[in-house]
């Protein structure tokens, strides 16, 4: 696939005040991408603690499982610890669905038999596991999840949940799906292992998530289309060499101003789109930039899909990137926000971008093949006297 620098909405003779007197007539050029290509998602290390499992028949994109990796927020009293553990049970806050909201759901509980890390994983990795240790049913529209664990489960774990090591010697659990038609999340907030003693009680927090996500192309992705979805990947990278013609006239210039446009289709999602069928998109992504041989990309850029599907990335940052390194290879790509980049009052907000490393969001955008809705830009360039 290609692609070109995005669009602005206007072109005719922008910037060409910002430079006053001492600035020529703009030159506007639209430059293209000499490569569109995908790149890895990886979980970033601050993603929020939201548990996602199920599996899902998309009629646009195909068919999807997903096994949830979480484990527990090690806490303790000593009353706790001084008498013995009778039950235990999971609570599962649901807030999120992907699919059919009146589904279903069965579900088996797995313990993590090893040590894993939630930091910068790459998808499809997987964590071992022992055997099962219960079974559970749910309605995807069900908002809270209780499952009683086995007495035998409870009376061989309980040292382990007494012990003010916990943390150490317990990995958590895996969810995995076993039949159903959607994918649900569970917490942050709202969702604990709830243990109780003779005299006490303990709620262990969800920490640590991961969701190993798989999908079979059970179903062909509309032509000259990109998928871009969280929890699976991939992300869009593309490659910029502006022509030479523009820094090798002798003369010398400003950037006054770069947009970058990418469409998205989502006439595809409302057409294919069963009654009770939820689909959450990809509403808000940010631009990264890296020069040739660098090995660090940089944030530049965030864009809100607006009303006619589109992701404009604009500003000083970018036009700034592009003016300094006009006569190097630019790398950009597109990423769902870092949560560490956002204000932290989004963690109430369960639909927001905050969650979407905690997702199946998607979203798809037109390539280079799409005719006037594929990827285009513009960058304005003001000859310096």
């Amino acid at each position: 696939m290609g692609a070109l620098l995005a669009a602005c909405d206007d072109p005719t003779n922008v910037g060409g005040d910002l430079l006053g007197a001492i600035g020529g007539e703009p030159v506007n050029t639209v430059e293209p991408l000499s490569s569109l290509r995908t790149a890895e998602l990886k979980q970033p290390a601050n993603s929020p603690a939201r548990v996602l499992a199920g599996m899902v028949h998309d009629p646009v994109l195909g068919q999807y499982e997903v096994q949830g990796y979480f484990d527990i927020t090690p806490v303790t009293s000593d009353d706790f610890r001084a008498g013995n553990v009778e039950a235990v049970e999971l609570r599962l806050r649901r807030t999120y669905v992907y699919g059919d909201s009146t589904s279903e759901l069965r579900a088996v509980l797995r313990e993590i038999s090893e040590e894993w890390d939630a930091d910068d994983i790459p998808t499809g990795r997987s964590f071992a596991t022992g055997s099962i240790i219960t079974e559970f049913t749910f309605s995807a529209a069900d908002t809270l999840v209780v499952v009683p664990l086995p007495d035998s489960w409870v009376s061989d774990r309980d040292p382990v949940l007494r012990d003010p090591d916990v943390g150490d010697l317990f990995h958590g659990f895996r969810i995995d799906p076993v039949e159903g038609n959607a994918v649900v999340g569970f917490g942050p907030m709202g969702s604990t292992l709830f243990a109780t003693t003779g005299s006490d009680s303990l709620s262990y927090m969800i920490g640590k998530t991961y969701p190993f996500a798989e999908r079979s192309a059970s179903v062909d992705i509309p032509e000259n289309r990109f998928l871009m979805q969280a929890g699976i990947g991939p992300l869009p990278e593309f490659l910029l060499s502006v022509s030479s013609d523009i820094y090798t006239s002798g003369e010398p210039f400003s950037v006054n101003r770069a947009t970058l446009t990418l469409w998205a289709d989502t006439l595809s999602f409302r057409q294919n789109t069963p009654a009770h069928f939820e689909r959450p998109l990809l509403r808000t992504l940010d631009l990264y930039a890296r020069v040739s041989g660098d090995s660090t990309y940089a944030l530049i850029g965030r864009s809100t899909m607006d009303n006619q599907g589109r992701f404009v990335f604009e500003g000083t940052a970018l036009a700034r990137s592009i003016g300094e390194y006009i006569a190097e290879d630019i790398e950009f790509e597109i990423r769902m926000p870092d949560p560490a980049t956002l204000p932290i009052a989004l963690s109430a907000d369960h639909d927001s971008f905050y969650y979407y490393h905690s997702s199946l969001n998607p979203i798809l955008f037109y390539d280079a093949g799409a005719g006037d809705k594929a990827p285009s830009g513009f960058i304005t360039l003001t000859p310096i006297y």
